[in-house]
């Protein structure tokens, strides 16, 4: 598994498609909007904070477990702390799966103006 974090609009889905010239964007899964069930071929989940937004934990622990997956999120967790408690607990999960990702990650970068800084 691969972490790439970064701000919105780092460019951090050329950064991982340019270091991945073997995959292109029919393997992209946009998680924003689309099912994750029958994702048959997909390698990149771009977006996955929006996934957390959408899914529930277990319909995302089955996803992960399903492959090697290639994980692309922007950083929600930074800047100025919301006043609605959902907006902040859902910040907090998107910290805890990223986490817990980061871990299991064989490389894990951080994207900033498209220039990736390698974590682990």
């Amino acid at each position: 598994m691969e972490l790439y974090v970064g701000g919105m609009y780092q460019g951090k889905l050329e950064y991982v498609l340019s270091r991945h010239p073997e995959l292109g964007r029919e393997t992209v899964m946009e998680c924003g909007d689309t099912d994750p069930a029958g994702q048959e071929g997909k390698r990149i989940l771009n977006h996955f904070h929006l996934l957390v937004k959408r899914c529930g934990d277990e319909e995302i622990g089955a996803l992960l477990r399903e492959r090697e997956w290639i994980v692309i999120s922007d950083e929600v967790g930074s800047g100025i702390i919301p006043a609605e408690k959902e907006e902040r607990l859902y910040r907090e999960r998107v910290g805890r799966w990223l986490c817990s990702i980061a871990r299991r990650s064989d490389r894990f970068e951080r994207i900033v103006c498209g220039i990736g800084q390698r974590l682990k």
